[in-house]
């Protein structure tokens, strides 16, 4: 059976977001490659085809199709060589993409003379290409996280399916994880490091993690961390976060640390999220 390719085209004004919308499908998986020029097209395809990357999008703005003479060039490229990539098209208010200009203070790739002159030449040239588009999206008016639930339901992709999660346990002696977006003290529970039988031991041994993990006091703990991850990734997720990195520490992080790391990565894999857990001082 064959599988199914996700090919995407992703073109429109300057300034209207398209290099946004690259690096959100690049947070999804896509292979992304920007102002990618016409004429190099040929060999792209070929080089996409020979490795079968099924998540392909690519960037084409003014810069790259400007050199062509004329719209039956692209027509002609299309045709040949992307003909299952779909187009999506951004713009914007013309007051919108002033704004964003005179803030950013880049230059426009035609702005020779004035700012809305170049506006206006670009919107003209590029209004063929606008009526092929599947899908175009006005971000006038859009925040990131609005432009990656537009983007969601253009291409038909659930994000919370590329939401990632990294657990690291940590121990506190030796510092913080400076990569960490958020981070669970867990000396509070019972220590595996007191018991004589236990000590040289770590959180992946079973007898380590029963002695943490039935405790009555992790148990309570393991329940509100249940329902405190519950609400808030899905809380990240529609701000438009695509990764969170959390850091769980004991004294030492070899035993509390890595028993709760583990058992939080499965409780995200169980609820559908890609999870990672790795152990950081674990050895020490």
């Amino acid at each position: 059976m064959k599988r199914k390719t996700h090919h995407y085209i992703i073109t429109g004004l300057s300034g209207a977001g398209k290099t946004q919308a690259l690096k959100i499908l690049e947070d999804w998986g896509f292979f992304c490659v920007d102002n990618l020029p016409l004429s190099v097209i040929p060999e792209f395809s070929r080089w996409i085809s020979s490795r079968r990357i099924r998540k392909v999008a690519i960037g084409l703005d003014i810069r790259g199709l400007y050199t062509y003479s004329s719209f039956l060039d692209f027509q002609k490229i299309r045709e040949k060589y992307l003909r299952d990539y779909q187009i999506i098209f951004f713009e914007a208010a013309r007051l919108a993409l002033l704004n964003r200009y005179k803030m950013s203070r880049h230059r426009h790739p035609l702005a020779d003379t004035s700012l809305l002159r170049a506006i206006t030449r670009e919107k003209k040239y590029l209004r063929k290409i606008r009526h092929l588009a599947r899908e175009i999206v006005d971000t006038s008016y859009l925040t990131i996280a609005d432009l990656k639930e537009v983007l969601a339901r253009c291409l038909k992709i659930v994000p919370g399916k590329n939401f990632s999660v990294t657990v690291q346990s940590f121990g506190y002696r030796y510092g913080l994880p400076l990569d960490a977006d958020v981070v669970l003290d867990v000396r509070f529970l019972p220590n595996p490091n007191y018991r004589e039988n236990l000590r040289q031991k770590n959180g992946l041994n079973l007898r380590v993690k029963n002695y943490v993990l039935k405790n009555n006091q992790t148990k309570k703990f393991l329940k509100v961390l249940k329902t405190f991850w519950s609400r808030l990734l899905p809380a990240y997720i529609r701000e438009g976060k695509s990764l969170i990195n959390i850091a769980i520490g004991c004294t030492g992080g070899r035993h509390r640390s890595v028993v709760v790391a583990d058992w939080l990565g499965r409780f995200f894999r169980q609820q559908g999220y890609n999870s990672r857990v790795y152990h950081r001082d674990i050895d020490k």
